[in-house]
């Protein structure tokens, strides 16, 4: 096959759908509005309990579609794509969205080197053993995410949430930030009770989602052996359905293919990687099974405990 049919190929698969920019927006929007419904009028201590995971899923599924606008692929209207990104899926979760955005394109650049700005996502001495992994995931789930940003912020230094970025965030990024943060409580106390905003919204963020969305950034790039290259650090997984939905919404299990072709929108992955396939047209890609049985399989490569170095 020529270079141009294979540009063909993927051209194809290119083009930016508007209404299923606007679907996805209305889909995961509507679910969290029909989630904390439910709570609300349920009363119910174990329908909250059972909602938390479901909230966490959703709010990683925001945090995919904000990816999505990163890379221009949700609407063809660049400054609705922006705008939409910003308002609905980067400052409800708490991410300034110009500084995370030049990061993650970073990222894209130098994935696999040590300048990567998500570099302490999938490597470093926080995953050198299992015990070190095991304590970075618990402290995770437990709220470390908070903490550190919220110490470092107070300290004057720049949180680990924006590492790698050369600027700050701007101030007019973060102030709509807090503008978005404080409509979303206002709505919140309207139409249900101001609590369900803290214990509903924030706390599954700085826990159970910040957990996911680590987990799934570790597996992405992770190489115990911690010398790769770029192409023995890209994955594409398949997850079972709980695993799609929690981990990798939106078809980001589909990351090798996502890394080579980042223009492609995340509904034609699927089918653009069955026709590259098809013709035998290959990308740099391992391919691996689910999250849960991977993440073991990758702790097994790794000793129990750290290494004690020779004081001498």
């Amino acid at each position: 096959m020529s270079s141009n049919e294979k540009q063909k190929i993927v051209q194809q698969y290119n083009r930016v759908s508007n209404v299923r920019g606007f679907l996805d927006l209305a889909v995961h929007w509507g679910s969290i509005v029909l989630i904390f419904s439910v709570i609300y009028h349920s009363q119910s201590v174990l329908i909250g309990i059972i909602a938390l995971p479901i909230i966490a899923g959703l709010q990683n599924s925001l945090g995919s579609l904000a990816h999505e606008t990163f890379h221009h692929k949700v609407f063809t209207a660049r400054t609705l794509n922006t705008f939409v990104g910003r308002f609905f899926y980067s400052y409800p979760l708490g991410v300034p969205y110009e500084s995370y955005r030049r990061r993650h394109l970073d990222h894209h650049r130098k994935v696999g080197q040590r300048d990567d700005p998500d570099w302490g996502n999938y490597q470093g001495s926080q995953f050198e053993s299992r015990s070190d992994v095991y304590r970075f995931f618990t402290s995770k789930l437990f709220g470390a995410y908070l903490l550190v940003n919220v110490l470092a912020t107070i300290g004057g230094k720049q949180p680990p949430l924006l590492e790698g970025n050369r600027d700050k965030s701007p101030v007019t990024d973060v102030a709509f930030l807090v503008l978005t943060q404080l409509i979303l409580f206002a709505l919140v106390a309207i139409f249900f009770t101001w609590w369900m905003y803290i214990v509903f919204w924030l706390v599954p963020i700085v826990t159970l989602t910040s957990f996911l969305i680590g987990m799934r950034a570790y597996l992405e790039h992770n190489d115990p052996n911690g010398d790769s290259g770029i192409d023995g650090r890209l994955f594409d997984y398949s997850p079972g359905a709980l695993e799609h939905f929690l981990v990798s919404p939106c078809h980001f299990h589909l990351h090798a293919i996502h890394h080579a072709f980042p223009a492609v929108p995340h509904y034609r992955l699927k089918s653009m990687k069955k026709e590259l396939g098809q013709f035998g047209i290959s990308y740099p890609c391992q391919n691996r099974s689910g999250y849960v049985q991977s993440f073991f399989t990758q702790l097994k490569k790794l000793p129990t405990k750290p290494a004690i170095s020779n004081p001498g």
